[in-house]
């Protein structure tokens, strides 16, 4: 069990955090997002008789992570301060990334219901229909877009079901961060001698539409190779601390498939200490149903041909994708992600038995 005497004690989000979050406190816990060393440096040890290739091993490690993960959700929807308890400056494991993301987002859903409040007490009935109407048609844009095939009312479940799947949690973090804009700019309009337009549409362009439009619209950019066998890699490297100080974005590399989409989350704000130039490597072994994650040049949580790394269906298409919640247009333009599906050689050496996801 993931036990840390300090939580039973004091029982604090930020001790449930660590707990579950950090692999010193909890072996297996391996932080697939960055790194797994202590903040003081130190090396994780991995305790006498836990055997990470051990298969009871990695089944408890997997129902641990899951628990883990639902307590730091459900603490994010019940306590506010939940996100500066995570330490969101400085989050070292993908439970905290998440705990700070969903945080993040319920806060954004209060921003948006109080100036959607407060908005429409000064209107007049006929522009309280068409803002009503707007706002209904923005949730079935979101909803559609981001596939969310869930009816779940209850918010912290609702949370839960959003952050399984990390490119729709980019996308839901898109909607909302630009509808919360809308909302804004209709709000200082209101206060200025210029009447807002209650019946303006929300801004929520398909992937098909952000192709035909300038690229600096572009949020989603998925491989033209469609592959259902064989071992696959590509890379994606990104200047973090330059995007986090250009626009806060949070994105997803990984693996879609018509049903699931394996692989990571970078997480980027201006606060955060350690942020730097990242090289993502993903191989992808669809004949074994396994995707692993590299960064600048180390396997994390299994090297291929491993049992670790993470579970993807065999036989199904797949494509490698890149989705931000933030338009990448400027990124890309300014260099600061540069997309390598096997149009040049790779920073590091393809994997045994690996090709390029996009050969020439």
């Amino acid at each position: 069990m993931c036990y840390n005497p300090v939580v039973k004690a004091y029982g604090g989000v930020a001790q449930v955090v660590r707990a579950c979050g950090s692999y010193p406190q909890c072996p297996g816990f391996k932080s697939l997002h960055r790194h797994t060393k202590k903040r003081n440096g130190a090396p994780p040890q991995t305790p006498q008789g836990d055997n990470p290739l051990d298969p009871a091993f990695l089944i408890m490690e997997e129902m641990m992570r899951r628990l883990c993960m639902y307590v730091l959700i459900v603490a994010a929807a019940l306590i506010p301060s939940a996100y500066a308890m995570a330490d969101c400056d400085n989050p070292i494991s993908d439970a905290e990334r998440d705990a700070c993301l969903a945080s993040e987002l319920i806060q954004s859903d209060k921003d948006i219901n109080q100036k959607y409040q407060e908005i429409m007490s000064r209107l007049t009935q006929d522009e309280k229909t068409k803002l009503r109407n707007t706002q209904r048609q923005w949730l079935k844009d979101r909803d559609a877009t981001c596939i969310i095939n869930t009816k779940e009312s209850d918010r912290k479940k609702w949370m839960a079901y959003i952050l399984k799947d990390y490119k729709r949690t980019v996308c839901v973090v898109r909607f909302t961060n630009r509808r919360v804009n809308e909302l804004n700019a209709m709000k200082q309009s209101l206060n200025s001698s210029d009447k807002p337009d209650s019946n303006t549409k929300p801004d929520s362009k398909t992937k098909e539409e952000a192709a035909a439009a300038n690229d600096s619209d572009l949020y989603d950019i998925h491989s033209k190779a469609v592959h259902n066998t064989g071992k696959w890699y590509f890379e994606v490297k990104i200047d973090m601390r330059a995007i986090a100080d250009m626009a806060e974005s949070v994105m997803f590399i990984g693996v879609a498939t018509p049903e699931t989409n394996t692989g990571w989350m970078p997480y980027m704000r201006k606060k955060m200490q350690s942020l730097a130039v990242t090289n993502y490597g993903i191989g992808a072994d669809l004949d074994n149903g396994k995707v692993y994650l590299r960064i600048n040049g180390s396997w994390q949580g299994g090297t291929p041909g491993s049992s670790q790394g993470l579970d993807i269906k065999t036989g199904r298409n797949a494509t490698a994708i890149i989705t931000s919640s933030v338009a990448m247009g400027d990124f890309i333009n300014n260099k600061l992600i540069n997309i390598n599906l096997g149009s040049k050689p790779f920073e590091y050496a393809l994997p045994d038995g690996y090709k390029p996801f996009e050969e020439k």
